[in-house]
């Protein structure tokens, strides 16, 4: 068993959940409009599902 030092929590990479915050990040930014939802199970994310909008000026 590894233990997380306080300088681990700065890094995501090097956290377990690392993956999983970096598909996050990149699903916001390549968002202008819609949503992203987060499906958990067993207290894990095993989903990301990213729907995006597109706006038309008038």
């Amino acid at each position: 068993m590894t233990s997380q030092t306080p300088s681990d929590a700065q890094h995501p990479a090097l956290s377990p959940h690392g993956p999983v915050l970096r598909a996050v990040e990149e699903a916001i930014a390549g968002l202008d409009y819609g949503s992203i939802v987060i499906t958990v199970h067993g207290a894990r994310v095993v989903q990301l599902d990213v729907t995006r909008r597109r706006r038309f000026a008038d």
